[in-house]
């Protein structure tokens, strides 16, 4: 079939578009929306194949004090112990389909030419945590807990280590886990299979006594038999198969069905703290705001330079044609290189500026005081398109006196006032939202919220809040009011060994 006329224009202008950029202009853009990861990546290689590029120490006064994440370990997490093999299979490929991920799911690779990497575990849950937890403490620890997940959704690391990262007691970071463990959806933050399963029937208000002592014996099932696991949780031998067809019918890799992986645990392009008097309005890698200082992680931001007496040795030992012209060649692309990285900081620099400048009042106050912002207007106040500032936020984060935040995360759309006023960011209501709901002795309706809403000012209708409260992958009702029967426990399920 032909293309239309607008169609077969529009392609001939992006075509046009994309013949006049300069190769420089080409590094910058592929630079600009990678994420710091990714561009370690790419300088790595870049180091490694040309002899000229150099890697220099930053500056003391460059150093930016970066907030420590915890590392996962490589032996916990979900484990296709004896009975997970029993119940789902021991190949991936005999899972239920729930926990697996569509083969047509439209993520791109991350090394596709201009493709955004696919959602991550912590990317779908950021934004829950942030509207889950007002206090910024619990907010940083709960982030921490985010990046223990592996792949599957279970915690594949150890609450006594972020408890002594952060300074608290276990007890404290058990707690956000069981919070946590009340995110959509069902058996994420598990520790082992049993908790994962018990979340789920706990969520589908389907947990009885006979089960709950199932899930406690199902190692039994593999080490003496079917007949023994029925006598320990006191089930009648021929009720058994009813029981395991329940637990296969549940999904034993949760995190799978939420995003495509876990993702690293996150280095922030930038550091948002408060500002030393004596600090400079503004510098290279740092700008202050206020009594705020936005500033470019080192760690993120590699310090490149051309090795000129390199350069000049090689000038001086080539004899042919082909010498020289691999010597230009590589003292061209080391140049590009550099500059690309240095206009990468100055941009990433340039946005977080202008958006903290808008977002003073949620450095300060937190999630309740996010503002309504949008890309266009961040474009036009930074003098910068409307798609460059979408590659800049793409995959960076910031450290904030709030916790870590995506970039993107700070952008929001406006939610009228009901007294006529600016209005209030969508991402604030929805915490607001939130907030209501952990505070509700008994679950209310989607309209009596609608009315608590109202009452703060907040211009909405029903249908709106039932919108916002599945984005937040809460309950209905309902479903809030069976979970209300069930607490979690610092119970462990015997089905982990």
């Amino acid at each position: 079939m032909m293309a239309g006329p607008g169609l077969s224009f529009g392609v001939r202008q992006q075509r046009k578009l994309s013949q006049t950029l300069t190769p420089l202009q080409h590094q910058s853009i592929k630079l600009l929306q990678l994420s710091n990861i990714g561009l370690d990546a790419l300088v790595r290689e870049a180091l490694e194949t040309n002899p000229l590029l150099s890697l220099d120490e930053p500056a003391d006064e460059d150093a930016v004090e970066a907030p420590k994440m915890p590392a996962r370990s490589p032996t916990a997490g979900y484990r296709p112990t004896p009975a997970a093999s029993r119940l789902f299979g021991a190949a991936e490929g005999a899972l239920p389909e729930t926990g697996q991920r569509s083969a047509d799911t439209g993520a791109h690779r991350p090394d596709e030419p201009g493709a955004v990497s696919e959602t991550t575990l912590q990317d779908a849950l950021l934004e829950d945590i942030a509207f889950s937890f007002t206090d910024a403490a619990e907010r940083t620890i709960a982030i921490d807990l985010s990046f223990l997940l592996d792949d599957s959704g279970y915690l594949a690391g150890d609450v006594g280590d972020i408890a002594a990262l952060r300074g608290v007691s276990e007890a404290k970071v058990t707690d956000i886990l069981l919070r946590l463990q009340a995110l959509a959806p069902a058996g994420l933050f598990a520790r082992n299979l049993g908790e994962c399963l018990r979340l789920q029937l706990v969520d589908a208000g389907t947990l009885d006594p006979p089960m709950d002592a199932l899930l406690d014996n199902l190692p039994l099932l593999t080490e003496r038999g079917p007949e023994t696991l029925a006598a320990a949780a006191g089930i009648d031998p021929g009720d058994l198969p009813q029981y395991l067809q329940r637990l296969r019918a549940l999904d034993p890799r949760p995190g799978r069905a939420l995003a495509g992986a876990a993702a690293p645990a996150i280095v922030p392009d930038l550091v948002v703290r408060p500002a030393p008097e004596a600090f400079p309005r503004s510098g290279e890698f740092a700008h202050r705001i206020g009594r705020w200082v936005v500033a470019v992680n080192p760690e993120t931001a590699p310090h490149l330079s051309l090795d000129r007496g390199g350069l000049a040795a090689l000038r001086a030992q080539s004899r042919s044609q082909t010498d020289r012209a691999y010597v230009s060649t590589m003292s061209r692309e080391a140049s590009w290189l550099i500059q690309a990285v240095r206009n990468r900081r100055a941009t990433v620099l340039r946005l977080g500026v202008e958006i903290f400048r808008r977002q003073q009042e949620f450095l300060e106050h937190g999630m309740a005081r996010l503002g309504p912002l949008t890309r266009k207007e961040i474009a036009r106040a930074a003098g910068l398109h409307e798609s460059t500032i979408s590659r800049a936020a793409n995959e960076k984060y910031a450290a904030t006196p709030q916790g870590v935040f995506p970039l993107k995360f700070l952008f929001s759309g406006r939610i009228r006032a009901l007294d006529g006023g600016p209005g209030h960011a969508a991402s604030a209501v929805r915490h607001r939202l939130r907030i209501l709901i952990d505070r509700e002795t008994a679950p209310l309706s989607d309209e009596a919220l609608a009315r608590l809403l109202r009452a703060d000012g907040y211009d909405l209708s029903r249908r709106t809040v039932t919108k916002y409260r599945e984005m937040l992958r809460i309950p209905s009702s309902v479903g809030r009011r069976r979970r209300l029967a069930y607490r979690p426990t610092e119970k462990f399920s015997a089905c982990s060994s």
